[in-house]
C-alpha cells in the first residue's frame, strides 16, 4: 500500500436494505510479478492459491458486476495516474503502463478500453468482501 494514494470508497445497498461501505486500498507494485505468475497476465480468473492477482484495467473492469464497483476502479485509476503525473509514483522498466491509462483520463472522462498496466488492488469492506485474492 502507498500512503500517498488515497482510498476509494463506494456504498452498496444490500438485499437486507443495509448500506455497506466498501473501501479500496490502492497497492502499487514495486517488484515485477513472479516468474510463475506470468499466466496471470493472460487470465481473467482469480487464482485462489495467490495472496493477490495481477489484473489489467480491462480485466479488473470485466471482473466486477456493479456500476459502483466499475466507478470505484475508474476512480482508483485516476488517483494512480495523477500520482504518476505528480512524480509521486514512478514507472519501473518491467511495467507495461499505468493502470487505466488509455481507458480513463485523470479528469473522469472514460475512453475506449485498452489493455493497460498490471496493478493489484485490495478491497476491504465492513462485510469481508474481497477483490483480487484474500480479504484485506
Amino acid at each position: 500500500l502507498n500512503r500517498d494514494l488515497p482510498q476509494v470508497m463506494y456504498y452498496e445497498t444490500l438485499p437486507s436494505g443495509e448500506t455497506q461501505v466498501v473501501t479500496i486500498y490502492i497497492a502499487h507494485a514495486t517488484s515485477p510479478p513472479p516468474e510463475d505468475g506470468a499466466d496471470d497476465n493472460e487470465s481473467e480468473d482469480e487464482d485462489d492459491d495467490d495472496l493477490y492477482d495481477w489484473f489489467t484495467f480491462q480485466q479488473a473492469i470485466n471482473s466486477v458486476a456493479s456500476e459502483q464497483e466499475k466507478e470505484a476502479l475508474r476512480t482508483a485509476s485516476q488517483h494512480v495516474q495523477r500520482a504518476y503525473a505528480a512524480g509521486i509514483l514512478s514507472k519501473a522498466v518491467w511495467q507495461k503502463g499505468i493502470f487505466g491509462e488509455g481507458s480513463v483520463s485523470p479528469s473522469l472522462a472514460v475512453h475506449a478500453a485498452a489493455a493497460a498496466p498490471l496493478f493489484a488492488a485490495a478491497f476491504s469492506s465492513s462485510s469481508s468482501s474481497s477483490f483480487g485474492g484474500s480479504p484485506a
